[in-house]
């Protein structure tokens, strides 16, 4: 392992598969918690008026976004789920905030519209979830060359393979993903 996307062209992959992806129509994130509270239709409206990002970029960059303490996921269309999927995403990769847990990240996924998404978003995002199992690998990699006083380049350089054996709660929705990707 070790060999997948760098974070920068992680983000790169993301930004360029979801560039085209906005949430006009959907349910937005504001809406959804209103919707999950059984609130009435002027309530709606209002709440969706409130959500005034105009891209998922703009979401994933708000300090104040907080995906688990206000938790509406269940009650998003499907273009609004993938609106907001690929901003906690992306938020993860900008600011390390783990916007989402690996097994509803799976639960959530194969029980929602998946269609809505290209092959290419559906790479992407598998190759998204290879980064994220990957990372406690890399981390403890990045500690022993650290120590070592090496660089990645040297490491490559070097023709070593060393790969730590660190336990990922992201391997099993790659294992999944890389079966459904093989399938579809």
């Amino acid at each position: 392992m070790l060999e997948g996307l760098t974070k920068a062209a992680m983000i790169e992959l993301i930004s360029r598969e979801f560039s085209d992806v906005s949430r006009k129509g959907g349910v937005s994130w504001s809406e959804a918690w209103i919707i999950d509270k059984y609130g009435s239709m002027e309530e709606m409206l209002a709440a969706r008026s409130s959500d005034t990002d105009q891209t998922w970029l703009e979401v994933a960059q708000r300090e104040e976004w907080r995906t688990w303490e206000h938790c509406p996921w269940s009650f998003l269309d499907k273009i609004g789920f993938r609106y907001y999927l690929v901003a906690a995403v992306m938020r993860f990769l900008l600011t390390g905030e783990d916007c989402l847990e690996s097994s509803f990240f799976t639960f959530k996924f194969y029980n929602s519209n998946y269609d809505s998404f290209t092959r290419g978003q559906l790479v992407a995002l598998g190759e998204y979830l290879r980064y994220r199992a990957e990372l406690p690998r890399r981390e403890a990699l990045m500690m022993v060359l650290d120590e070592a006083d090496m660089s990645w380049e040297d490491y490559v350089a070097s023709g070593e393979t060393w790969t730590p054996e660190a336990w990922s709660d992201w391997q099993e929705p790659l294992e999944i993903w890389q079966k459904f990707l093989a399938s579809s």
